[in-house]
């Protein structure tokens, strides 16, 4: 049976990119736009990692296979709830008129 070389990959929110890294191929730290752009270069990247650091051998022709895990965290943004202050007259005019956006 073939290994499954396990990748782990996050979405950096300063950086804007996709990070994979993996405790199966040394040495494996890379990053791209797009999740589908970073799984492209690991089938360009991985098989020549582990040939460089002696994982398989120089002249392997089989099959590599990984396993991509991504990971992404995203917040909710909560919209300030707005209220109205009025004020009426005994005539039922209406005399102020102020917004108020409660926490």
């Amino acid at each position: 049976m073939e290994a499954i070389y396990q990748v782990d990959a996050f979405w950096d929110p300063d950086s804007a990119v996709w990070v994979a890294t993996s405790e199966d191929v040394p040495g494996l730290a890379t990053e791209a736009d797009t999740i589908e752009i970073l799984s492209q270069k690991l089938r360009n990247i991985i098989p020549e990692l582990l040939r460089l650091n002696h994982v398989i051998a120089v002249d392997y022709t089989g099959a590599i296979v990984f396993q991509l895990t991504s990971h992404r965290q995203a917040s909710l943004v909560t919209l300030p709830t707005v209220s109205f202050k009025t004020s009426w007259t005994a005539k039922g005019i209406l005399v102020e008129f102020e917004p108020i956006i409660l926490p």
